[in-house]
């Protein structure tokens, strides 16, 4: 008898852990997709090969490069260029980085990194208040059916901003507009 109230105990405690953490890395939250007119950006970054989410390094490296010269550094950013479905992940190329107050000219920068305006335009912007993590999963699914939806044609590449505002995270994810 007592072997059944310990399994019932673990059972529960490791239900109620899984729970926590999905509700924490936003699992049961949506995501809001939109056709949207976006403001320019100037960023810092370094160029990351291999898979997209072993970039989080290379983010911070520049974030501490510009923390070092006093920026927040308040949204950080990684540019995807490469389809996973179409290149062997050791050979996806990535853009991770900090978007910085303005131009930085290039003899500022450390070795390996690089400055880059990216300007203002029309997205497909997907909102998801969660880990990055599940965008593969939740995020590029939606944006994706939105983009087929109102038959718009977008550029291969995708970049994610990441705002951490306290214990909120939050990625909004930009697909640039061809037509």
């Amino acid at each position: 008898m007592i072997f059944r109230w310990f399994f019932l105990f673990i059972f529960l405690a490791i239900a109620s852990t899984m729970l926590y953490v999905s509700f924490y890395i936003g699992l049961f939250r949506s995501v809001e997709v939109a056709q949207e007119e976006r403001p320019g950006f100037h960023a810092v970054y370094k160029l990351h090969l291999g898979p997209y989410h072993k970039i989080n390094p290379v983010i911070e490296e520049v974030e501490s490069w510009a923390h070092g010269l006093g920026w927040r550094c308040q949204i950080s950013f990684g540019e995807y260029l490469d389809d996973p479905n179409e290149t062997n992940e050791h050979h996806l190329r990535s853009h991770g980085g900090c978007v910085v107050p303005g131009p930085v000219e290039p003899e500022d920068l450390p070795e390996g990194f690089n400055y880059r305006y990216f300007p203002e335009g029309e997205f497909v912007v997907a909102r998801f208040r969660g880990s990055p993590a599940l965008g593969p999963m939740k995020v590029y699914p939606k944006a994706v059916r939105f983009i087929h939806q109102q038959n718009l044609e977008v550029a291969h590449e995708v970049i994610e901003l990441y705002t951490n505002e306290g214990p909120e995270f939050e990625t909004t994810y930009l697909f640039r507009i061809l037509n």
